[in-house]
C-alpha cells in the first residue's frame, strides 16, 4: 500500500513539476513509463537528433535530416529509438526549419505517435516549416508555437527552452535554446545559432555537456559562451567526411586550450549519457553505422 501510494506521489509530482509546458497544452498525452532515463546525441549523418528519455515522458529535440539522397530519421532515428523503448514521442522540440533538423518528422511521424511538435512562434509562416509539418500530418492543435523562456520537469530531468532572437534574425540565429538539467548534470544545445546569438544564452544555464553549435561551425560554439558555461565535454552532431569540414579547427582549438573533451557522431556514433550522483555519466557511444 505504501509503495503505491509513493507511485502516485511521484505522479503527481511530475504533473505538477510540467505545469509550466501543460498550461500549453504541451504532455497532454504520456508515453508508457520509460526506464533508464538517458539524453542521446544521435547519429544522424550531417544532422541533428537528441532524444531525452525521462521516466514517463520522451522528448525529442530536432528530427534528423532528410533530403532526396537519404531520410536520417528513417534510416537511423527510428531503429535508436525503437532500441531505447520509445513508443510515444511526447514533445519534439525543432530549433528551426533546416532539413537536416526537421526533415526527418515526417518518418518519425510514421512510425510514432507525435504529442506536441515545438517550434519558434517566428517560424509560424516560413514555407519550408509549414512544408515539413504538412509531410507530416502535424494538426494545428498539436503545435505549440513557442515565445519567450518556458520551463518543465520531466522527473529526472529539468527542461528549459528559450526563444530569445530578436525578430528580424535570420533562421539560424532564430534557433530555440534547450537546457535539460538532472540533478548535478546538465546539457544545453544551441540548434545552428551564431556566436553573437549564444550572448543570449542565460548566465546561469551551465553545462556539463555542451552540444556544438552549428555541427561544430567556425560561426558557432565562441569563446564567450565556453567560459559561461564551462562545459567538461562538448557534443559534435556532424556526418562522416562531410562537405562542410565539420567541426572546424577554429572550434577544436578553442576547446583543446580548455581542455574540454570533444565527442563526435561521426567517429563514436550515438553519444549517450544517464544522470548519476554526480552529474551525467556517458554510459555509451554506440557506433552501429558508418555514414557514406
Amino acid at each position: 500500500m505504501t509503495r503505491a501510494l509513493n507511485r502516485v506521489a511521484k505522479r503527481v509530482a511530475i504533473l505538477v513539476g510540467c505545469a509550466g509546458f501543460v498550461a500549453l497544452g504541451v504532455f497532454a498525452e504520456r508515453s508508457e513509463p520509460n526506464p533508464e532515463p538517458r539524453i542521446a546525441f544521435l547519429s544522424v549523418g550531417q544532422g541533428d537528433c537528441t532524444v531525452v528519455v525521462a521516466e514517463s515522458r520522451t522528448i525529442l529535440i530536432d528530427a534528423g535530416p532528410a533530403n532526396e539522397r537519404t531520410n536520417g530519421a528513417a534510416r537511423f532515428v527510428v531503429p535508436a529509438l525503437y532500441g531505447m523503448g520509445v513508443k510515444t514521442l511526447d514533445l519534439v522540440l525543432i530549433t528551426h526549419p533546416d532539413a537536416d533538423h526537421m526533415g526527418g518528422l515526417a518518418a518519425l511521424a510514421r512510425r510514432f505517435k507525435i504529442g506536441k511538435v515545438g517550434l519558434g512562434a517566428r517560424f509560424a509562416d516560413h514555407p519550408v516549416a509549414r512544408q515539413f509539418l504538412n509531410e507530416a500530418g502535424i494538426a494545428p492543435e498539436q503545435m505549440w508555437w513557442i515565445n519567450g523562456e518556458h520551463e518543465a520537469t520531466a522527473e529526472p530531468f529539468k527542461v528549459r527552452v528559450r526563444d530569445a532572437a530578436p525578430a528580424d534574425a535570420d533562421d539560424n540565429d532564430g534557433s530555440l535554446f534547450v537546457h535539460v538539467q538532472a540533478g548535478k548534470g546538465s546539457a544545453l544545445l544551441t540548434g545552428d545559432a551564431s556566436i553573437e546569438m549564444e550572448g543570449l544564452v542565460p548566465p546561469s544555464w551551465k553545462a556539463q555537456v555542451l552540444h556544438a553549435g552549428h555541427h561544430g561551425s567556425r560561426t558557432s560554439t565562441g569563446d564567450a559562451l565556453l567560459d559561461r558555461v564551462r562545459p567538461q565535454i562538448v557534443v559534435v552532431s556532424c556526418g562522416r567526411d562531410n562537405a562542410y569540414g565539420h567541426p572546424h579547427n577554429e572550434v577544436l582549438d578553442r576547446l583543446r586550450k580548455r581542455r574540454i573533451s570533444v565527442l563526435r557522431t561521426d567517429r563514436q556514433g550515438h553519444i549517450e549519457f544517464r544522470p548519476g550522483p554526480d552529474g551525467l555519466d556517458k554510459v555509451a557511444a554506440t557506433r552501429t553505422w558508418r555514414d557514406r
